[in-house]
């Protein structure tokens, strides 16, 4: 039987592989005991490997010690890190200044943030994305959106336009996923994904997502340029000015008059209202007055001691 000689690279992988094995395996019992319930710890370990075959320069390119450290982080919020930028999560070799070398950092996909999001028992975020015309037409696409829906009733939306997307993406997607075939690129399949996972994210970053103190940070290391006091910079050349088709003009998105409703009936004090009237005013412009007036009619109610269950629905008023 005649063997294949293994590459020098191959033989590289091969050993940061099995450090990283052994590192993994003597941090088993700290990932049993921070898993959520209903999740295996060896499934977790097992889509990390799956990842890192998928791409082994990771393995050589970064410290052991720091992609241990990313799967123990999704671990305990049982996110599974994916090969790519639509799963839970998935690692990204950052340059660290100080030690001169790589190490790896999580960052949590859309997915992931759904994800984080359902297993708070608030709510769920929703995405889409608008064409010209109709959902159902060829036209390209002209907008991208995410909704927070709060088991109350509450929606807080996130609408981005063609031209927002691309302007994002311009400045902190790697232009190597910008290319022809590549998620970003504006032909791709994946592209009207990628606009939606931006505008999840937004919403996360605007803290308008009931995520813990734990998801927070989760999420602090974003797939947008990390500078935090020049300890870690990004590893890449600078990113080209990608050329964007302008969006065609479309009304502007109005609020649902059902859920303006259900979010005036369940704010409870003044501050509530004040707080929530900034959110839809902010995520419906068009809609200013309307969400002024709602509010500020319940909130003339609490300020004058009455009981927040007397308030009546405009539109049951003759």
């Amino acid at each position: 039987m005649t063997t294949t000689a293994l590459t020098k690279k191959e033989q590289k992988i091969n050993e940061a592989k099995l450090v990283l094995k052994t590192r993994i395996d003597k941090l088993m019992p700290q990932i049993a005991a921070c898993v959520p319930r209903g999740v295996k710890p060896t499934t977790l370990v097992r889509f990390l490997y799956n990842a890192l075959n998928a791409n082994p320069d990771i393995v050589i390119d970064c410290s052991a010690s720091s992609i241990a450290d990313c799967l123990v982080r999704a671990a305990s919020r049982g996110l599974e890190i994916s090969d790519g930028m639509l799963g839970d999560c998935f690692l990204v070799p950052f340059g660290n200044t100080k030690s001169g070398g790589k190490e790896a950092v999580l960052i949590v996909g859309y997915k992931g943030i759904k994800k984080l999001v359902r297993n708070s028992g608030l709510g769920a975020v929703v995405m889409d994305h608008v064409r010209q015309g109709d959902l159902f037409c060829d036209a390209g696409l002209t907008h991208a959106y995410a909704a927070m829906v709060f088991q109350s009733g509450l929606v807080i939306t996130k609408i981005m336009s063609r031209g927002e997307l691309l302007a994002h993406r311009n400045r902190y997607a790697n232009p190597s996923n910008c290319k022809k075939g590549k998620q970003w690129h504006e032909d791709s399949n994946e592209f009207p994904r990628m606009c939606e996972k931006t505008c999840v994210r937004q919403l996360a970053g605007a803290g308008d997502l009931p995520l813990s103190a734990d998801d927070k940070n989760l999420l602090a290391a974003d797939e947008e340029i990390i500078a935090a006091d020049g300890v870690r910079t990004v590893d890449m050349p600078e990113q080209p000015q990608i050329e964007s088709k302008p969006a065609p003009e479309v009304p502007p998105a109005v609020v649902d008059a059902e859920a303006l409703f259900e979010a005036v009936k369940s704010s409870t004090t003044p501050l509530m209202c004040d707080d929530r009237r900034a959110q839809l005013i902010r995520n419906f412009p068009a809609s200013k007055q309307e969400i002024y007036d709602a509010f500020e009619a319940k909130r003339e109610s609490l300020m004058a001691n009455e009981d927040p269950a007397t308030f009546v629905d405009p539109e049951d008023v003759e």
